[in-house]
């Protein structure tokens, strides 16, 4: 019998060092899957780091917002001009002539704001329902996006651009080059963020009430005003102000050329500020009511009376930049165009229609 206690004995050790050398195999396995997971998650975040640099790296400075119209107290839209080869000739500069007098408008809470409140109402009421709150909303797109972007999942979140977006794109986002792309949507993104962290919203909705296009070469609330319907943004009606404010979401849907699409906007944004409590019901009656008197398109800016040597640089521009990049507010295009050599050209060419008007060629 002592013999098979002794072999039990030495069974049971044998187990308790088997027992010891599992728990030790399997904490060993335990560390390794967390030294993996520790790995991996860093791997993950270098990932995440090295991806948001590439979309950020050429980001301009959302500081730059500010400079695009000009220092405090004499800001103004400049519209995008063509110049000769030199630099030193204008060809041609894309602005109405109805809106040379148009003037900007102040947001100034400490200060009088000489733009009627039902403006910047109706904007809101078009644009943006919840704009003073859009920081928020553009902070949880961003790492949405981001997070699709990093999965390989490519294109950020199908949203429409919101106004600072819009403002963001016209103003600030580079012309073509690398920003084409998957990526272009989540980069204006990102640079919204900034701007939004860098300026109060207040400031923004002034920068855009100030510089939104509206069709016809008319930039800013008061270029549109004067050039739809002849008068100062400080003198619309109210539902001039509703009839105005959708046409930066679409402007070819302007009342000159879309009104009956233009009139539906119009009603749209009058509804979406009876819903808001902007207006009361007798206001929103009464401006439905209105009848508005355009003024008459003049061959200004945009229209087919444009021909020659302007209708053929803003063919070249949007071609290479699209259309949007015409409402950035101070750009300067250098042709390569020689201006002496264009008018020797024009005049040789108006001569010899003259001689072939006066000569029998039959």
């Amino acid at each position: 019998m002592p013999e098979v206690r002794v072999a039990l004995i030495l069974k049971m050790r044998r187990s308790r060092a088997g027992a010891r050398a599992s728990g030790r195999g399997l904490r060993a396995i335990g560390w390794g899957f967390l030294a993996v997971a520790v790995i991996l998650g860093g791997l993950g975040v270098l990932l995440a780091g090295i991806s948001y640099g590439e979309l950020t790296r050429d980001l301009p400075p959302a500081r730059d917002l500010a400079a695009a119209f000009g220092s405090p107290g004499q800001e103004a839209f400049r519209p995008v001009e063509f110049y000769d080869r030199t630099g030193g000739e204008l060809l041609f500069a894309w602005k109405n002539p109805k809106a040379t007098d148009a003037r900007w408008y102040h947001l100034d809470p400490n200060g009088p704001i000489l733009l009627p409140e039902h403006v910047v109402e109706a904007t809101l009421a078009a644009e943006e329902d919840d704009f003073w709150s859009l920081a928020d909303r553009h902070a949880r797109q961003a790492r949405q996006s981001f997070l699709r972007y990093l999965l390989g999942g490519g294109q950020p979140l199908e949203t429409p651009p919101s106004l600072p977006e819009r403002l963001v794109e016209a103003q600030l986002m580079p012309l073509g080059g690398s920003w084409d792309g998957s990526g272009r949507a989540l980069r204006r993104l990102l640079l919204t963020l900034e701007a939004e962290r860098a300026y109060e919203p207040l400031q923004i909705l002034e920068w855009y009430l100030n510089s939104a296009d509206y069709g016809y070469g008319a930039y800013g609330i008061d270029a549109a005003a004067r050039t739809y319907l002849g008068k100062p943004a400080s003198e619309l009606t109210l539902a001039e102000s509703a009839l105005l404010a959708g046409i930066p979401l679409d402007p070819a849907r302007n009342p000159w050329d879309a009104p009956e699409a233009a009139q539906a906007q119009q009603f749209r944004v009058l509804s979406e500020m009876l819903e808001a409590g902007a207006i009361t019901t007798r206001e929103y009656r009464e401006a439905t009511k209105e009848h508005i008197e355009l003024s008459e398109p003049d061959g200004g800016a945009g229209s087919d009376a444009i021909q020659g040597l302007s209708a053929y640089l803003l063919s070249e521009f949007k071609a290479r930049y699209g259309s949007t990049a015409l409402g950035r507010s101070g750009l300067r295009v250098i042709t390569t165009i020689d201006g002496d050599l264009q008018r020797q050209a024009s005049c040789a060419l108006e001569t010899h229609l003259a001689r072939l008007q006066g000569a029998d060629i039959s």
